[in-house]
């Protein structure tokens, strides 16, 4: 049996009203306020046009039907599924179904807040934003502009409070896999499981900074006491094998591209003087290792420290230089057949009054002279000053003037490369 009830404006639909029969329509466009259900013989209940007030349902887990239902606030209580489209308007959809279930068939839009005192279970896709659209490539799409000054802004923020006794569980504030299921060829893509990036428009005006990813510590002691014994910015895990041969070809804790869009670029900066850095493993580095601003590691294996070149003149990569007499901290070239050699410039265009890097020991380019070198030549200070020259057979006073051994075969005026060792 079914049947179709109406109702004048501005009637309320009390607790007391109840209908006998397998299907219930009710026509709502003249402001209905509370319906309750009180016959377990109903099947089903169709809401016909529209209302614009506030509608409340106690459903007794009976099934709703509604077509182009309108609300300015729904509360549903117990079980119900909408079939057809539900809008509800500026202000909020309450949602309190207690152990019941709702059930969204089709296009849920609203417009204002929406407040779940249950769970909520979404099989389709949701947007959620004033810009944010449904988007079949992704579960949930987050879009909204801010145009408010007072407080920071948030396109997702949440709490998870762990509290009693939480014993060996983690507690995660986010937490999920991306995974590859069953494939049926090799992809070309990435799995990612967290992804992020920050889109910069022009404007004209400056920006203080841009961070992709945050992290934060926050302590808070209500007197109790206690010790958090390790506190980790960034913390990547090694991994776990669960099953099967699957491995790894290269496995990176942690990788940086090179940044390129600065004027000054670094791929790691650490901002704390009196931080320590702790690496346990071997340190490899494809470039030069700067230990302070006066001293580094070459890329071809030289120790050098900055001192001013005082020679006069620009620096000429490979010129051998000597301790300055006339300025602290500094170098001028070697003199003919000089005996107090210290180091070889790493850089040429240094200006005269300028800090510019010597090598001092390890591997560094030392400008030949007109002799140029073999292999395995013994070198020496030249009799051309700042220049090297090759003896090897040197007498007891010349082996004063040593400054290592080449290691490859140069011609006139070049330089060669060699193992430097000063005396």
């Amino acid at each position: 049996m079914s049947f179709r009830q109406r109702y004048q404006f501005g009637q309320d639909i009390s607790n007391d009203w109840a209908w006998t029969g397998d299907d219930v329509t009710l026509d709502l466009s003249d402001g209905a306020k509370n319906v309750l259900l009180a016959d377990d013989d109903i099947d089903a209940i169709t809401f016909l046009d529209s209302i614009n007030d506030y509608l409340k349902i106690d459903t007794l887990n009976e099934t709703i039907t509604s077509h182009d239902l309108i609300a300015s606030l729904l509360n549903v209580t117990g079980d119900a599924t909408f079939d057809s489209d539900l809008i509800v308007g500026v202000d909020t959809l309450v949602v309190d179904v207690g152990t019941g279930l709702v059930t969204m068939g089709y296009d849920a839009d609203i417009v204002g807040d929406l407040g779940v005192a249950g769970d909520t279970d979404i099989a389709g896709h949701t947007a959620m934003g004033s810009s944010a659209s449904i988007s079949m490539d992704n579960v949930l799409s987050l879009s909204e502009t801010f145009d408010d000054p007072d407080n920071s802004k948030t396109g997702l923020q949440f709490t998870v409070t762990g509290t009693g006794t939480m014993g060996s569980n983690t507690i995660f504030g986010a937490f999920g896999n991306a995974s590859y299921g069953a494939l049926d060829a090799n992809p070309s893509g990435d799995c990612v499981g967290v992804g992020g990036q920050t889109l910069v428009q022009g404007s004209g005006y400056n920006i203080p900074s841009v961070k992709n990813v945050y992290s934060n510590h926050l302590l808070i002691d209500f007197g109790s006491g206690g010790i958090v014994e390790d506190a980790y910015g960034f913390y990547a895990d090694g991994g776990t094998k669960l099953f099967g041969t699957l491995d790894y070809t290269n496995q990176y804790g942690m990788y940086i591209a090179e940044q390129t869009l600065g004027t000054n670029t670094w791929g790691i900066y650490q901002a704390g003087a009196n931080d320590e850095n702790y690496l346990a493993g071997n340190v490899i580095t494809g470039g030069v290792l700067e230990v302070s601003d006066k001293a580094k590691v070459t890329a071809i294996g030289g120790y050098a420290v900055k001192l001013t070149n005082k020679t006069g003149a620009n620096s000429v990569a490979g010129d051998v230089v000597r301790a300055s007499a006339t300025t602290t901290d500094a170098v001028d070239l070697t003199a003919t057949n000089e005996l107090n050699a210290i180091g070889v410039f790493l850089d040429s265009g240094i200006a005269d009054g300028s800090e510019a890097w010597v090598v001092i020991a390890g591997i560094a380019d030392v400008h030949m002279d007109a002799g140029g070198s073999a292999l395995h030549d013994r070198i020496i200070t030249s009799t051309t000053a700042g220049r090297g020259d090759v003896n090897n057979t040197p007498s007891a006073a010349d082996h004063f003037r040593e400054i290592g051994h080449a290691l490859e075969a140069v011609g006139a005026n070049e330089n060669a490369r060699c193992n430097l060792h000063f005396l």
